[in-house]
């Protein structure tokens, strides 16, 4: 799908654009063109709004997704898309589950359930076994799992 993001203020200080507002094509994905004004042609959709801004993929350091134990409230897929939708790219996942992560494989559960999704996930694992604070949690085995932060 193509898709013309028209009159939009480039937010990204590592990019030329940083800060100027101009049109930008995405096509397949990707984005293929950035200028002042791109014909909008044969494209069938197109956004155009009073102060649009285009920015990288945002990152939420701190988000629970309540999976497992508590999905009634959200699961990971739905975590996934509500942060897809608000522009982020990449979620943390805090400890805060049931059962918590504490070991190895509720890291392996985490990111086996969210592999090959629009946002990556991140596990962040507890300090703690059961989130109780008194006995370590297996952070080793964690970060070797996939765990980025504890």
């Amino acid at each position: 799908m193509n898709l013309l993001i028209q009159s939009a203020k480039i937010t990204d200080p590592a990019s030329p654009h940083n800060g100027k507002v101009l049109d930008v094509m995405i096509e397949n994905g990707k984005i293929t063109e950035i200028k002042k004004s791109i014909p909008a042609g044969g494209i069938k959709k197109v956004v155009s709004a009073n102060g649009l801004h285009v920015s990288p993929g945002w990152f939420d350091m701190q988000a629970n997704c309540c999976d497992p134990g508590f999905e009634y409230k959200e699961t990971l897929q739905s975590g996934i898309k509500a942060a897809a939708r608000g522009g982020f790219t990449g979620v943390a996942v805090v400890p805060s589950t049931n059962p918590a992560i504490y070991s190895k494989s509720q890291v392996e559960y985490i990111l086996g359930k969210t592999a090959g999704q629009v946002v990556n996930i991140y596990p962040i694992g507890a300090i703690s076994y059961k989130l109780e604070g008194n006995d370590l949690a297996e952070m080793y085995d964690m970060k070797l799992s996939g765990a980025v932060a504890f």
